[in-house]
């Protein structure tokens, strides 16, 4: 499958998995909207995301990157177009993705601006990133262009363009920004199975914050466990599918129950000798990881207390603080 020229109309559904996605028996309903989308940045992001769009009946124009050969290999996946430059794209689209790194919205937002000052191009088009932290005024000052900028956040880690979709279908997404932009963005994506948010630009940093201790940071305890279990004459295979079964029943008891409902071991039992026991084998052979135990301990010492309002932990916090 070739990238096409730039004529749009046709909406053939090919994507590299045949005329339909292999989780779906029936078609989607086509051309749900006549707003038609277009990205600049054919990564990760931009690529997987033009593929669920397609997949989903979503009009899409194609793909620009500055490397080209990215926005030629996007465009074979989702049987789009491969733009010259950004003012042809923006012309053809009436919603704009930026789906680059962080620090590169703010020069790809003025490349397009600038692209397009002469020809007013970008009057009455929303233009959206897809940053968990920045909020939509980093596309600065899109009034004077007649354009209106927004965020929407998909709230799941995409590290393959070519991932499984049916994994994006579970995903939040998360709106923010002008409410003209916010609105085209509901109606684009209203017939999406995911579950829509709109956020104040006020809470951004801090709603990203929740994403990154839910997801990356939740890989340092697993980490140091991993290496503790290495410690023990386990390989780190071994180790990984020794601990495989606590962390899916933690993570299951917590979706289910939430936090309160799903701790269980030596926190919630308000066993301090065996937290002392951690904390002087840890010390003594992995000081590092005995300061992120401190750090988790202290955390859950509130989440057990709120289980049981009735028991009293602070002889266990202050076995915490003494062995600091």
């Amino acid at each position: 499958m070739s990238a096409r020229s730039c004529d749009t109309r046709d909406r053939t559904l090919e994507c590299g998995w045949g005329r339909y996605p292999p989780w779906r028996e029936e078609p989607y309903p086509r051309e749900r909207t006549h707003m038609n989308v277009g990205f600049i940045g054919a990564g990760k992001v931009g690529g997987a995301l033009g593929r669920y769009f397609v997949a989903h009946g979503i009009p899409m124009t194609g793909y620009y990157d500055v490397h080209a050969p990215a926005a030629q290999r996007a465009a074979q996946h989702t049987a789009t177009a491969a733009f010259p430059d950004v003012a042809t794209l923006a012309t053809s689209s009436d919603i704009v993705f930026l789906t680059v790194p962080d620090s590169v919205i703010a020069p790809a937002w003025h490349a397009l601006r600038d692209a397009c000052a002469e020809t007013g191009t970008l009057e009455g088009k929303v233009i959206c990133h897809c940053s968990g932290c920045m909020p939509a005024h980093a596309i600065d000052d899109a009034a004077s262009c007649g354009a209106y900028a927004a965020s929407a956040h998909p709230l799941i880690a995409v590290s393959d363009p070519l991932m499984d979709l049916g994994v994006l279908e579970g995903a939040h997404i998360t709106l923010e920004g002008d409410a003209e932009a916010v609105d085209a963005l509901r109606e684009l994506l209203a017939n999406l199975p995911n579950p829509l948010h709109t956020i104040d630009k006020s809470d951004k940093v801090r709603y990203h914050a929740a994403a990154v201790l839910a997801s990356n940071l939740v890989l340092a305890p697993l980490a140091a466990a991993e290496r503790l279990m290495a410690s023990c004459s386990f390989d780190e295979q071994d180790a990984r599918e020794a601990l495989e079964p606590l962390i899916w029943g933690n993570i299951d008891a917590f979706c289910t129950h939430g936090a309160v409902g799903a701790l269980t071991g030596p926190v919630e039992r308000n066993d301090v000798a065996t937290v002392e026991g951690h904390l002087r084998a840890l010390d003594a052979h992995d000081p590092a990881t005995a300061r992120l135990y401190r750090a988790l301990t202290f955390a859950l010492v509130d989440i057990a207390q709120a289980k049981h309002p009735d028991r009293d932990y602070a002889s266990l916090a202050a076995a915490l603080e003494t062995s600091a």
